[in-house]
């Protein structure tokens, strides 16, 4: 399995569609947001480790 960086992503738009978008093109980009989370986690080695993920929050 090749290891995944962030730029694999990086075409998914982490916010929604604006609010004139359809609910065809909603649909389409929570499909798209869904399945790249989902080809994320394939790779566990690839995933920021959750202590890591805390420590960010706990410095804000």
């Amino acid at each position: 399995m090749t290891s995944r960086t962030s730029d694999d992503f990086k075409d998914v738009p982490l916010s929604p569609p604006l609010q004139d978008a359809s609910r065809s093109e909603y649909a389409a980009w929570k499909a798209k947001k869904i399945m790249a989370a989902l080809r994320q986690t394939e790779d566990r080695t690839a995933m920021i480790p959750a202590d890591e993920v805390w420590e960010r929050f706990e410095k804000r």
